[in-house]
């Protein structure tokens, strides 16, 4: 009866175990959509109002819900993720908010330089997408990722992850993060900060009707705060 008992809770542990793995790969996979599907239509739709330079208050709204739908897939994934790992604790409520607030405070004005881009030069931003995509590519690359059965599946992980880093952080390696995140952190930053500069010099090529003037410097104020929050 005994044996029987140790059998049950083993099986309990390897089932918990199990359960915690597939929620980790769901989360992955809801993260997966979320920057292949719901991000670039965000950038898309911010794009469409620079463009027209108006925008309803249902637009507004909906932009904001984007937004805060993708930073809570990022948190999703990260809390799944440390369930998995042993080593790390399980997330707590005041980590969760900060987690999630610095994954806003950095991801809108690094959306909003993206959309920028593409409503001042629609038909370059592919070729923008693509260079920087590339660059992110031999990244991962280069950190040695080894996450699927195959080469295959594995080359199409690590493209689905350089998309995700052209908007925003995600760790594929083992150790310290504190180093590669600041990498990628100044990478994006000097790139959205070309696509203000190059705004600054074409103001006259977008409508007066949104004002960039203020929406680019409360951009830069979330990125400080967010940035605050991602140091400690």
């Amino acid at each position: 009866q005994g044996l029987l008992v140790w059998q049950q809770e083993a099986s309990s542990e390897f089932d918990l175990a199990y359960a915690d793995f597939l929620t980790m790969d769901i989360s992955m996979l809801r993260l997966f959509e979320t920057f292949l599907e719901t991000t670039p239509q965000l950038t898309l739709v911010l794009a469409i109002v620079l463009q027209s330079g108006r925008a309803e208050p249902y637009q507004w709204v909906s932009i904001g819900t984007s937004f805060m739908g993708i930073s809570w897939a990022l948190l999703d994934y990260h809390r799944a993720l440390r369930t998995c790992l042993p080593s790390k604790s399980p997330l707590g409520l005041g980590s969760s908010v900060v987690y999630f607030l610095w994954n806003l405070l950095l991801l809108w004005p690094r959306v909003l330089a993206v959309a920028l881009f593409s409503a001042l030069f629609p038909y370059s931003v592919a070729l923008h997408f693509l260079g920087l995509w590339l660059v992110l590519l031999l990244w991962v690359w280069l950190q040695g990722t080894d996450f699927m059965p195959d080469a295959r599946s594995e080359w199409l992980y690590r493209a689905t992850v350089a998309t995700i880093l052209y908007f925003s952080w995600f760790n594929v390696a083992e150790g310290h993060t504190r180093g590669r995140a600041t990498i990628h952190l100044v990478f994006l930053l000097s790139d959205s900060i070309l696509v203000a500069v190059t705004w600054s010099t074409h103001t006259n090529w977008l409508p007066s009707g949104i004002p960039l003037h203020v929406l680019l410097p409360a951009s830069g104020l979330c990125f400080l705060l967010g940035l605050a929050l991602r140091l400690p």
